[in-house]
C-alpha cells in the first residue's frame, strides 16, 4: 500500500517524534528582530506596573490633601462664625470665645494653606467658602431674636470645633508628611482646647 493509500491518522503528530513541535512565535527569540519585540513587550510591561504604582501612590496623596482642603474649609466657616460672634455677642465668655477661635483658626488655616501650596496645590477664596452652611446663619438670627444669642453662639461653634477635629484626624491618618503630621497634631489639640473650653 503506497503512501498516499494509507488511511490518514489525525493524531500522528504526538507520536511522530520527528514531528517538529511549533514554537510560540516562531522564530522570534533568537532572530535580532524577535529579541527586539521581546525586549520592548518587556518595557512596556514595566511602564504599565510603573503608571498604576504610581497611580496608587497618587491617590493615597491626593486623598490625604483632599482632607486638608476640607480642614481648610471648615477654618474659613468656623472663622466665618466666630465673626458673627465678634459683632453680636453680649457677654466676655462667646466674646472671648469668639476671638480665641477667631486669632487660632486664622493662624492653622495659614499653616495649612503653605502646606497645599507647597504640594502644588492653590485654594482659591471661592473654595474655602465651599464650607459655608446657611442653616447655621438662620440658627444664630433665630437666637438673637430671642436673646439667646450668646448660649447658642458658643454650642454652635464648639460643635463645628469638634467637627473640624475629626477632619484633621482623617488628614493625620492619611498624611504621608512628618511637618504635615506635626502641624495637624498641634491643631487637633488646640480645636480640642477651644471646644471645651468652660465658659
Amino acid at each position: 500500500m503506497t503512501e498516499h493509500n494509507q488511511p490518514h491518522n489525525p493524531y500522528q503528530f504526538i507520536v511522530d517524534a520527528n514531528h517538529a513541535k511549533p514554537r510560540l512565535g516562531g522564530n522570534l527569540g533568537t532572530s535580532k528582530q524577535g529579541r527586539l519585540f521581546i525586549v520592548l513587550g518587556g518595557v512596556i510591561v514595566l511602564l504599565i506596573i510603573g503608571i498604576i504604582v504610581a497611580t496608587l501612590l497618587s491617590s493615597a496623596s491626593n486623598a490625604g490633601r483632599d482632607e486638608i482642603l476640607k480642614a481648610t474649609q471648615k477654618q474659613t466657616e468656623i472663622i466665618r462664625i466666630s465673626e458673627i460672634g465678634l459683632k453680636l455677642a453680649k457677654g466676655s465668655s462667646a466674646k472671648n470665645l469668639a476671638t480665641s477661635v477667631n486669632l487660632s483658626l486664622k493662624s492653622d488655616q495659614t499653616t495649612l494653606l503653605a502646606t497645599l501650596k507647597s504640594n502644588d496645590i492653590k485654594v482659591s477664596d471661592k473654595q474655602l467658602a465651599l464650607g459655608k452652611n446657611q442653616k447655621t446663619d438662620t440658627l444664630l438670627t433665630s437666637a438673637e431674636q430671642s436673646n439667646k444669642f450668646d448660649e447658642v453662639f458658643i454650642q454652635t461653634i464648639q460643635a463645628q470645633l469638634v467637627d473640624y477635629q475629626k477632619t484633621l484626624k482623617a488628614a493625620y491618618e492619611k498624611s504621608d508628611s512628618k511637618k504635615v503630621k506635626t502641624a495637624l497634631q498641634t491643631q487637633y489639640q488646640t480645636a480640642g482646647l477651644l471646644a471645651t473650653a468652660k465658659q
